[in-house]
């Protein structure tokens, strides 16, 4: 059965996975953040490093919740800047891997459109998790760049991703949704010479002519 086999369904099985896994989230989010503000400066970074993971399991399941219910992903648009969004999630990714390693960040001063900032900021996450899976010693980065219709964000590893495996699916589908819900796209190479690039183009601005790319199959061997 896939998702789409939910039909009518779909509604209820979404309202009863917020209210089986969202509300626990939360409550441990919010106990996390409290813990944050007492323990002390030693103990802080690894505090928030848990904040940062239940943050990102409630923005997975948000999504997946939305995905269930419409089978598309909703997004609040308003005005962002995208550079200090990598930034920071560059940097929680950073927290969160161990052992710790530099992801390098190359980017335009400022990159603003109407964007969903927390939809883009997930959606740049799963794929530097990704990239990072199996990048063993590899380089990973970020590459952002404002164009004058649209921002350009390449996330890359100079170690390719392994064919066949379904353990990206999940992920990069959400991605690919996040991307098609600002009506932008994505595309990636993955070869053993030049490693892989997850290629995003997200219209910088809302448009009435939509453009619904998922990943192109002959490309992703590894899905």
């Amino acid at each position: 059965m896939t998702l789409t086999d939910f039909g009518a369904t779909g509604e209820a099985f979404g309202d009863a996975m917020d209210h089986a896994l969202g509300e626990p989230l939360a409550r441990a989010r919010a106990g996390s953040r409290v813990l944050a503000d007492q323990v002390g400066e030693m103990h802080a970074p690894a505090v928030r490093s848990i904040v940062d993971a239940l943050e990102r399991s409630e923005s997975v399941l948000r999504d997946f919740v939305e995905f269930v219910r419409s089978g598309e992903m909703q997004v609040t648009r308003r005005r962002a800047d995208l550079r200090p969004l990598c930034e920071r999630v560059i940097d929680s990714t950073e927290r969160r891997h161990h052992p710790v390693r530099a992801l390098e960040l190359e980017a335009d001063a400022r990159v603003i459109g109407d964007w969903d900032p927390d939809v883009v900021a997930g959606l740049v996450a799963r794929l530097l998790g990704t990239a990072l899976e199996h990048a063993g010693d590899g380089a990973v980065g970020v590459r952002l760049r404002g164009l004058e219709d649209r921002a350009i964000i390449e996330v890359w590893s100079t170690w390719a991703l392994p064919a066949g495996s379904q353990k990206f699916a999940v992920g990069l589908h959400l991605a690919s949704l996040a991307a098609r819900a600002h009506h932008g796209r994505i595309d990636v190479t993955n070869t053993a010479r030049e490693g892989t690039t997850f290629r995003v183009m997200l219209p910088r601005y809302e448009t009435s002519d939509p453009l619904f790319t998922i990943f192109d199959q002959s490309q992703r061997p590894y899905l």
